[in-house]
């Protein structure tokens, strides 16, 4: 019975451990990866594509491309993501006019959008076919377009010890990482005019209360017995809606993560006192 209940114990504290080498590796990936909120990482702009021209008729958002393994998530980011633009410029944005995916789709004709979009996934740019179609299609009010891609779209898992003098617990989160290119296409003149590449990162969490505190010094000496054992990757892809069995909450929503990184570029676009 004894050795029994030792057996226990070293599970117990085997697992303990692992919690905390897995608080240790969310560390190094949160100081690699900076705080939260989403940032400019790259910006061109061509001297032409001002406020005047900008302001002057409707832009299109045309669609997206995303660079993800897991195929059903890759459809699910292309359906939702270019209404998501369009109504984070409408309303960061009423200055400028919006000519909606669903009034390109049907201009274009719903296949030959798919098509076209294929094109712009396989060659990386929306080349000279393309314009000269959504330029026919829209007949010439909108000499402006958006297409993005969606380059990086990560999810992480780890988990923090929480305790204090009288209770303690797992907190468990989710960090999900997103990187998106967005291109401003002029069709008039048939080139790009505006890059910009935005990343974000947003966290959910979730408190389990599961232990009495007090016993953090002999895992501590079981994590120093084990020393670099103890480390484990916590990268992985998940796309689930629910909670992990494992504890997990649902990682944060796409709406969620990319609503900062679709203002920041319709903050971007040329305004008034810019000229």
């Amino acid at each position: 019975m004894r050795g029994l209940k030792r057996v226990i114990e070293a599970d117990w504290e085997w697992r303990r451990c692992r919690r905390i080498a897995g608080s240790l590796v969310a560390g190094l990936l949160l100081g690699l990866t900076g705080c939260g909120g989403a940032k400019v990482i790259h910006v061109e702009a061509d001297p032409t594509f001002d406020y005047s021209q900008a302001s002057s008729g409707e832009i299109g958002i045309v669609g997206f491309e995303a660079l993800v393994e897991d195929e059903k998530h890759r459809e699910v980011l292309r359906r939702q993501l270019p209404s998501l633009l369009a109504r984070a410029i409408q309303e960061k944005r009423p200055d400028l006019k919006i000519f909606s995916p669903e009034r390109i789709q049907e201009a274009v004709g719903e296949e030959n959008h798919r098509i076209l979009l294929d094109r712009y996934a396989a060659g990386g740019n929306l080349d000279q076919g393309g314009m000269v179609e959504l330029f026919s299609a829209t007949r010439g009010t909108v000499r402006y377009v958006v297409l993005g891609r969606v380059v990086e779209d990560n999810f992480f898992k780890f988990e923090e010890i929480e305790e204090d003098s009288t209770s303690s617990g797992i907190r468990y989160k989710v960090r999900r990482e997103m990187a998106v290119f967005l291109e401003v296409y002029d069709l008039e003149a048939g080139r790009s005019v505006f890059k910009e590449l935005i990343t974000n990162d947003q966290t959910s969490s979730r408190y389990v209360p599961d232990f009495t505190a007090g016993d953090s010094k002999s895992c501590s000496d079981a994590c120093g017995n084990m020393a670099m054992s103890c480390l484990v990757s916590m990268l992985f892809s998940i796309f689930q809606d629910e909670p992990d069995d494992d504890g997990f909450p649902p990682p944060p929503t796409t709406e969620e993560i990319t609503r900062e990184i679709f203002e920041k570029f319709a903050e971007s676009l040329p305004t008034a006192d810019a000229g």
